[in-house]
């Protein structure tokens, strides 16, 4: 796991000001939840939560930080047994809450043509049917979001699209972003990346 932390903080308290911080905080992160589903041909293989700010909250929550996850998922099977892994991590599920739907879904398939070595296809869509049950937007919007957030709470983001920036400026307490994806501050126009100046605390 690679994150920002408050960089200022830690320079002046040293390592066991890292451990005051985590512990003090409780780590957040927003969004629908999204199914990992590995195949092999159309056969599945097994089936993991997606995305990376999940993947750090996973790994928080194993150094017994406080953490919660916010956000969404479908009623059915893929929905359920992700929270059922996430729960098993330690993860806070209690905000998450189930809808009448399908939750979104990446398929990757095991290219068959670079094995033994293992690397995978990835698309939107089942390569079992073709169908897909993906959708770009969160179904909750940012003013539900911040009626969750503490001004204590850090918010994990893995992405700087038009949501993530919206919640950087918005909300007051600490962001964290996933070092993986500062490559996407490419994307941004100068104003945009200074506005971020003293709003993700670096390290």
């Amino acid at each position: 796991m690679r994150c920002y932390y408050n960089c200022k903080y830690i320079q002046s308290k040293g390592t066991k000001g890292i451990e005051i911080y985590m512990n003090d905080r409780r780590f957040i992160v927003f969004g629908d939840l999204i199914a990992d589903c590995y195949y092999l041909d159309d056969k599945l293989l097994g089936m993991d939560g997606g995305s990376s700010r999940f993947n750090v909250i996973a790994n928080l929550a194993g150094m017994s930080c406080k953490n919660s996850i916010i956000g969404g998922c479908g009623n059915d099977k893929k929905g359920k047994n992700i929270v059922k892994k996430m729960k098993e991590l330690n993860m806070d599920t209690s905000q998450i809450f189930f809808r009448n739907a399908k939750t979104k879904a990446y398929y990757l398939s095991v290219d068959k043509a670079k094995l033994p070595k293992i690397t995978y296809n990835c698309s939107k869509k089942s390569p079992k049917d073709g169908k897909t049950t993906w959708y770009d937007d969160n179904l909750e919007d940012i003013s539900y979001y911040h009626s969750k957030a503490k001004d204590n709470d850090v918010i994990v983001l893995d992405d700087l699209d038009e949501l993530s920036l919206a919640i950087i400026n918005m909300f007051k307490c600490d962001k964290m972003l996933d070092v993986g994806k500062t490559s996407q501050l490419e994307r941004l126009r100068d104003d945009q990346i200074l506005g971020l100046k003293n709003k993700i605390k670096y390290g």
